[in-house]
């Protein structure tokens, strides 16, 4: 009888274990797709929407490469591969932008990345 109350009680345990300050939630605003995990869940935690309006500059910036890399590509055929390695750089740069994002979740700091905490300030109003 004990031995099941027990079981029940680590069971329960199980189903209410709690995010460490929505770090969790945070970090997936950094990955991609999985940004709507935070939106949907904890938008309103102060925490969590800060990175989440980072996470989605991060996201509009590389479909606006990606978009402008293609435009370029296809109307100056001479210089795409120019434009290729331009956007591959960029891409790489976003990349690391996106690590410093998840750096800073893990630490607990509200730190606005380079160039993009300008951008998702804007996103905010």
């Amino acid at each position: 009888m004990e031995q099941e109350q027990n079981k029940q009680e680590i069971k329960e345990e199980q189903k209410t274990i709690k995010l460490p300050d929505g770090k969790v939630l945070a970090v997936l605003a950094y990955l991609g797709v999985l940004i709507i995990v935070p939106f949907l869940v904890a938008k309103d935690d102060d925490f969590v929407s800060f990175h989440l309006r980072q996470g989605v500059t991060l996201i509009i910036l590389i479909w606006l490469f990606i978009l402008g890399s293609f435009t370029l590509s296809f109307f100056f055929v001479l210089i795409s591969d120019l434009v290729i390695f331009i956007n591959s750089v960029m891409l790489l740069f976003i990349f690391l932008l996106n690590m410093n994002g998840i750096i800073n979740v893990i630490g607990g700091q509200k730190k606005e990345l380079p160039f993009v905490g300008l951008l998702a300030k804007k996103l905010d109003n």
